[in-house]
């Protein structure tokens, strides 16, 4: 079982644990005394969106194209444009927005953020009362399931919360060892930004709160009529409840039960909730049982991997595509989405909207080969449901009928094609011929022809793409990598569809002979590695690696091509490395590109230092934003609230697929797996005796095994590998199928690798080798990983302690800005207590260094300081250290082991050159409870401290202006019959005032 854990901390909204059941979802967090479940429903979430068919289309005077702001040109009108900008002396550095769009030279748009109507989040009181300190909030992750419990001596709260797997809303099982525990209930919108179009009706009856959200009707822009109907229902339903709570719109809980049951629903339409409340609160056992069931069916696949970082990451991340997938909505259109059911706060960036440039295709990346087709059927359907609006868009833009090659973004031809991949892909792995014939094969050929329709023919017969642009970058060009890679993935798939289908050899034959006219892709000047398209420069540094398009997902050039072409691949992904945005779905396809040739320590590099080091959020989700990194687009833009983006889950998923089983022209069984040899990621090391760590870090897996995948073909593949070897394989086949699979050396008798071809029937085993029992190992709750980059470290879950290791880190290690990373000064760090042991703080925070050519300074080198008065020559100490102790428990580490305490207020001086600060003054005992107050006397700043039990650490950031150079003073202060404590102050200094 594999789980996520929050262990006698708190958590919020940015670290929620998701629930879901593909069209319906809950984010909770446990804060303050207070249990919330922020709710979220497709149907909802999208309801605002104009829902038209193909008979109400046809009467509509107005399209999604006659959007002003979308400036939507014809084809000949950009043409021009471009033709003209190409005479113009810097064109090749100009941005193809600014050729678009002039219009908005020397401006910069507004982004307002997408704010749609909130769905409510409920909360649930604790009596102030209840012991909070030892609490666990836990997703546990096969089960699709949150527990909750609190509390101590005899007194425990207990929650279980689930989106039932059939049924849309949320059951709440709540229990209680005594009257009274669990208080109160309430329902609240907790966003307010950019909710001004929606009006929120509030309802309280005895056991139901109902919230009714709609259009605010706006007399003076439109009539009523022409307003867009629009009714959200929201409702919180306690059976059991028959008390109003005081002086607020709540409900209480009943006093005395030991058990009972809370139901929310979030339905379109008046009514509709409420009525899905009282049907969720009949259904509720066999919803259960149901659920169950579900849930225990669908994990066919799992992985065992030795790092467990990444094995509890893949698990949580296949839970989350299916939690969050789509199905069953009312919008497949939309399905999943940037942030899938997981925006449950406004504004945000985006929107959860479904966005073609690389964004919803990596999303959709870890379902297939993780035994989920059913899951890439969601997104072929979400894809053709557009079948209309690109046929419109075609005949606006190009005036011919068809299927262009751009939709939604003029230009982006590689769009249209990427998406195609998927509809084979799903044929593929599910074997759907009637899928293949009457939806997939069709749209192939419908984008050939236009394709054929659009390109035209030089004097030696090659297709040419005259505008083309690579999506989100560079200028607008003609045959980039990624379109040329996509058209000739589309046309490689059409020819092998054509022949399954029995379709006439002419057919074939013509797309054959595009196919070899196709042009060659763009070179550098020195021909080692590709480029996005002969207008660019050589070193252009990319939004998307869109030059590993042939690498990944198109699969033309792998690690069994011919010799020239692998090298060219290999020096471009080594290339897009260093030189492609830090985002959510660039270096997880980057890390797809080095699994798929065959740099397994190289991927698993990637996905780690470009991915997950700077966007892995505690709950183990990934977003634009965390405490070590905020991604390019959001840093002019106003402040937004960002939700976990659904690409992540395709980027770890997938990864990992790719290093454990692989399809080319056979099956290959652990063809990536990390050997600890990585050869594209530059190892960034600043002392020699760091070297060994980081050839450490990220070792070979000699000790791996999965069940379950799946290969196309619909084979079904486990296979185990022992001390470095292939010791076991079974392959099952799900249809009537050829097999054709690469047996390791392992599992052959001569000791070589052979082929095995075999045409095999439904439910056939083919079983190599003996599959032994794993040794069951003590896992950890809260999995920890140190970032080799910043040094910062990560964790899946969080303890007593991750709030002390975020804090030191936040001081001590470099934050990701954009694409940079900014580095700390720390000019002190003052370790108070005993002064006469030597102390080993490497397990505390990493050591701190600049490089300036090959000189090398260490910052932050920790002071000792006892029972020290201040003085002139030293320039930090206590006014009257005359009632300071000092203490030593021998742990937890050499930082928090000794500290000194003081029942008196005390205040510690340091002389300060002028300029900004901040403090970071940490405080806790492993033996005593402890209450510590800090303020700045000279700033008027103040944090008043909470009685901290033993074994905990406060630690409080305090911002310090030094308007002049002198002493800065820190003063600690505690309660009646209580002690402050001080470990450690670190000080950063932000910048000097000259």
């Amino acid at each position: 079982m594999h789980q996520v854990v929050f262990r006698n901390v708190t958590n919020d909204w940015h670290n929620a644990l998701p629930v879901g059941n593909g069209k319906m979802g809950a984010m909770i967090f446990f804060r303050d005394h207070e249990l919330h479940i922020a709710l979220n429903h497709y149907d909802c979430y999208y309801h605002i969106l104009p829902k038209k068919t193909k008979d109400d289309r046809k009467d509509q005077e107005k399209s999604t194209f006659d959007d002003p702001a979308r400036m939507l040109r014809t084809y000949e009108e950009l043409r021009h444009v471009v033709l003209e900008e190409r005479t113009t002396e810097d064109y090749g550095r100009a941005h193809y927005l600014k050729i678009l769009h002039p219009e908005q030279t020397g401006k910069r748009p507004a982004y307002k953020g997408s704010s749609y109507p909130m769905a409510g989040e409920i909360v649930l009181y604790l009596d102030e009362n209840v012991e909070t300190s030892t609490s666990c909030l836990r997703l546990a992750i096969e089960e699709g399931k949150v527990y909750f419990c609190t509390g101590k001596n005899g007194k425990t709260a207990e929650a279980k919360i689930f989106v039932p797997k059939t049924e849309d809303g949320v059951i709440i099982d709540m229990k209680q060892s005594a009257d009274g525990l669990w208080k109160e209930a309430s329902m609240t919108t907790p966003s307010k930004r950019g909710q001004g179009a929606y009006h929120v009706a509030t309802e309280v009856t005895e056991h139901i709160i109902c919230f009714r959200t709609s259009f605010k009707q706006d007399k003076t822009t439109a009539k009523e009529e022409e307003v867009t109907p629009f009714i959200q229902e929201t409702i919180l339903y306690l059976p059991e409840s028959g008390n109003y709570g005081e002086g607020k719109e709540s409900l209480c809980f009943p006093e005395e039960a030991k058990q009972f049951t809370a139901f929310a629903a979030v339905m379109p339409g008046k009514g509709m909730a409420v009525k899905q409340g009282r049907y969720l609160e009949c259904g509720q056992k066999d919803l259960e049982r149901t659920h169950d069931y579900a849930w225990n069916q669908f994990w066919t696949s799992s992985v065992k991997l030795p790092d467990y970082f990444l094995e509890t990451l893949w698990h949580l991340h296949v839970y989350m595509m299916e939690c969050s997938c789509g199905r069953g909505s009312a919008y497949p259109e939309q399905a999943c989405g940037l942030s899938g059911l997981w925006d449950i706060r406004r504004p945000n960036m985006w929107g959860s909207m479904w966005y073609w440039d690389a964004n919803i295709q990596t999303a959709f990346y870890g379902t297939y080969s993780s035994g989920h087709p059913e899951l890439l059927k969601i997104f072929c359907d979400g894809y053709l449901a557009y079948e209309e609006e690109i046929r419109e868009y075609t005949k606006k833009v190009y005036g011919t009928e068809g299927w262009a090659l751009d939709y939604p973004h003029t230009l982006y031809h590689c769009i249209q094609p990427w998406c195609t991949q998927f509809l084979w892909l799903y044929y593929q792995y599910s074997g759907d011929m009637e899928f293949l014939e009457k939806k997939a094969y069709p749209v192939m050929r419908e984008q050939i022809r236009f394709f054929e329709w659009l390109a035209k023919r030089d004097e030696n017969g090659i297709f040419h793409l005259e505008l083309d642009i690579c999506p989100e970058q560079g200028t607008i060009g003609c045959d980039t990598v990624i379109t040329i890679a996509c058209v000739k993935k589309l046309l490689i798939t059409a020819v092998d569809a054509a022949g399954i289908l029995n379709r006439p050899e002419s057919e074939a034959a013509g797309m054959r002979e595009i196919l070899f006219s196709l042009p060659e892709y763009s070179l550098t000047s020195d021909g080692r590695r590709w480029k996005d398209s002969p207008e660019v420069n050589d070193n252009l540094f990319m939004r998307h690696p869109s030059v590993l398009m042939p690498v990944f997902p198109a699969g033309e050039v792998t690690w069994e091509s011919d010799k020239l072409v692998r090298e060219r691949a290999e020096e471009t992904l080594k290339y897009a490395v260093d030189h492609t945005e830090i985002g959510t779905f660039g270096p997880g396809w980057l890390a797809m590109a080095a699994a798929n040739l065959k740099k397994g320590t190289s991927a698993q590099r990637i996905l780690y230092e470009k991915l997950l080091d700077y966007e892995l959020h505690s709950n183990g989700l990934g977003y634009e934003e965390s405490e070590r990194f905020i991604n390019y687009c959001h840093i002019t833009k106003p402040a937004h609230e960002l939700p976990p983006m659904m690409e992540v889950s395709g980027c770890i998923v997938n990864t990992v697929n790719l290093m454990l089983l692989q399809a080319k022209e056979a099956i290959h069984i652990f063809p990536a797996v990390p050997d600890g040899d990585d050869r594209f990621m530059e190892k960034i090391v600043q002392y020699r005796e760091d070297e060994e760590d980081v050839a450490r870090e990220y070792p070979d897996w000699k000790e791996v095994e999965f069940t379950g995948l799946l290969a196309p073909g619909g084979f079904i593949i486990s296979a185990q590998r022992r001390k470095g070897k292939t010791t076991y394989v079974c392959v099952e086949s799900s249809r009537e199928s050829c097999l054709k699979l690469q047996v390791p050396c392992e599992l052959s008798a001569s000791g070589k690798p052979y082929l095995i071809q075999k045409q095999m029937k439904q439910g056939e085993q083919i079983v190599l080798g003996k599959k032994s029992r794993q040794s069951i190992l003590a896992l950890p709750e809260v999995s920890l990983h140190k970032a080799a980059r910043t040094h910062r470290r990560i964790f899946i879950g969080e303890n007593e302690d991750t709030g002390f290791y975020k804090a030191v880190d936040s001081f001590t290690c470099a934050y990701g800005f954009a694409n940079d990373n900014r580095c700390m000064s720390t000019p002190y760090i003052f370790d108070f207590g005993r002064t006469d042991i030597i102390k080993n703080y490497d397990p505390v925070y990493h050591r701190q260094s600049y490089l300036n050519g090959q000189a090398l300074v260490y910052a932050a080198g920790p002071l000792s300081v006892g029972i020290q008065a201040y003085s002139d020559d030293l320039g930090y100490g206590f006014l009257n250290p005359l009632e300071i102790a000092i203490k030593d428990r021998g742990r937890p580490d050499d930082l928090r082991r000794d500290f000194l305490e003081g029942s008196e207020q005390t205040e510690f001086l340091l002389e300060l050159p002028k300029g900004k600060y901040d403090f970071l003054v940490i405080s806790g005992d492993e033996e005593e409870d402890s209450l510590t107050t800090v303020s700045l006397p000279g700033q008027g700043t103040r944090m008043d401290g909470a009685i901290i039990k033993a074994g905990r650490y406060q630690c409080r950031i305090l911002p310090y202006i030094q308007q002049r150079d002198g002493d800065a003073f820190i003063r600690l202060e505690t309660g009646n019959g209580m002690k402050w404590k001080l470990n450690a102050i670190f000080i950063n200094k932000e910048y000097a005032f000259l």
